[in-house]
């Protein structure tokens, strides 16, 4: 990941060191694999950094362990800090077209639990 911290205000290319720590201090640390111990240390996390965890789970939306599931996984990033909770991801799309046969396209129509 490439951190990049505020602009200076300036105009020249550095930027002051209290601006710096204010912004490490506003974006805060992030969360991967191996940052929680279980599923409830990430809900007492999340909770801690001010989330309603009162729909998660209710009807199709996912759960606090599917949020830790992919974050063991690599699939997904957490930023906690001042500004919140943000969840980061890479998105891929991906065409597939068998050759010869332009009208056919394959498509994930959804993801299974």
């Amino acid at each position: 990941y490439t951190v990049v911290g505020p602009e200076p205000v300036d105009g020249s290319r550095r930027s002051s060191a209290a601006a710096w720590v204010g912004y490490v201090e506003s974006v805060g640390r992030t969360a991967g694999r191996g940052t929680f111990a279980s599923a409830e240390e990430l809900k007492e996390a999340l909770i801690a950094h001010g989330l309603d965890l009162s729909n998660w789970g209710v009807g199709s939306a996912k759960t606090v362990e599917h949020l830790f599931e992919e974050l063991e996984a690599e699939e997904t990033v957490l930023q906690l800090g001042a500004r919140g909770v943000r969840r980061w991801l890479n998105v891929v799309k991906v065409r597939i077209k068998p050759v010869g046969e332009p009208g056919l396209l394959l498509v994930e129509a959804r993801q299974i639990f």
